[in-house]
């Protein structure tokens, strides 16, 4: 709490040495070490465009449009809900800044095709690895793969402090430029950082399935909601977050082993409804549902059960008043599809057997009165 600036240095010390990185930056949130990257990539250049993909958090396009560039959609990969790397050269071209690659629910997107598409035309590749923190490819951490990679330590991640985030990066160049813009970060006040441990305590509370049904009948939490933000605070992840953090090692061993073995529970005890991706340590287990139909009434029935079952982002960016400006006329079925049909499940440790049983006959009765409607 007191000794913020040393807390932080041991904290990025520990991650540099655990991932493998020469320079690590803890700041406020996730969305801002997005936008701190984007920020000091833009500082060296000219481009202004950045490709998302069309089927994302909504953040990241905020993030984009508050560092000051250009958001590009690239439609999806429906296998692992990444960018298409097919569609990709479609468009990056000249004016391309950056491509910024997400691991959706810890799944490995096409990174290796991705990073060669923007070797070919000078584009960064910023993976964003906020729900895939610990998830390796090859050996080495989802995050590390391309030019620098961004992380999340906000609720319900696979380490969370409550709230946070981390820049990694084994470019010395690219470390500089980060570290110019980090020096300008505002300091959160005690006040501020107080009552983020507060929300964090609470979400401790309440993340347990069983118990899900009191955060969410408050509506002023808006659970389940995804927000484009208009405010994206920027600031260093204070002293108290980073102590929170001091035993991230041990709990994410615990997170990734519970999240592997939920996920082989899903994919066991689903069929035919489980989509087919490996096992592995998945921030939230994807369900691709067979219209959208079928998906609004799976997520009612969840919702009066008081399960954990959720919608994936409601809507693909393109359908967003704030993306308008920056669609072209462009269509992106994948991404429109998928926003339509998935549905994801808790793969945390608090999951008990009680709440897996209580899922699975959720599905079970919605198969069941679709066949009766048939």
């Amino acid at each position: 709490m007191f000794g913020s600036e040393a807390a932080l240095q041991s904290i990025e010390a520990d991650f540099r040495r655990a991932i493998g990185v020469r320079h690590v930056f803890l700041v406020s949130s996730g969305t801002a070490a997005l936008v701190v990257v984007l920020k000091a990539m833009a500082a060296a250049s000219q481009r202004r465009q950045v490709v998302i993909p069309a089927y994302t958090c909504y953040s990241v396009p905020a993030a984009v449009v508050a560092a000051g560039l250009q958001p590009v959609l690239c439609d999806i990969d429906g296998s692992n809900y990444g960018i298409d790397p097919d569609r990709l050269p479609d468009v990056v071209g000249g004016s391309t800044l950056a491509v910024l690659a997400h691991h959706l629910f810890g799944l490995p997107c096409a990174i290796g095709r991705i990073a060669d598409i923007c070797a070919a035309t000078g584009a960064a590749l910023v993976e964003d690895a906020a729900q895939a923190m610990g998830v390796t490819l090859n050996g080495r951490w989802l995050g590390t793969h391309g030019d620098v990679g961004t992380f999340s330590f906000g609720r319900g991640k696979n380490v969370t402090a409550g709230h946070g985030g981390m820049i990694a990066t084994d470019s010395d160049r690219m470390a500089a430029a980060i570290d110019r813009q980090v020096r300008r970060l505002d300091r959160v006040t005690m006040l501020r950082a107080m009552g983020k441990l507060a929300q964090g305590a609470a979400m401790v509370a309440m993340i347990r399935p069983s118990l899900y049904w009191i955060p969410s009948a408050m509506p002023w939490l808006e659970l389940g909601k995804t927000i484009y933000p208009t405010d994206i605070p920027l600031g260093r992840l204070t002293g108290m977050h980073a102590g929170l953090l001091h035993t991230w090692r041990e709990r994410l061993r615990v997170s990734c082993r519970a999240r592997t073995a939920n996920v082989a529970e899903w994919m066991a005890r689903l069929q035919p409804c489980a989509t087919a991706h490996e096992a592995g340590p998945h921030l939230r287990y994807p369900v691709l549902m067979r219209d959208a139909a079928e998906c609004d009434r799976l997520l009612r029935v969840s919702r009066a059960r008081g399960l954990g079952i959720s919608r994936g982002y409601p809507a693909a960016l393109d359908a967003l008043p704030q993306m308008r400006p920056f669609v072209e006329g462009r269509d992106y079925p994948v991404a429109r599809d998928v926003a339509a049909r998935l549905v994801t499940l808790p793969t945390h440790h608090f999951v008990t057997e009680r709440d897996r049983a209580a899922i699975v006959s959720c599905f079970a009765d919605i198969a069941a009165a679709e066949t009766v409607a048939a």
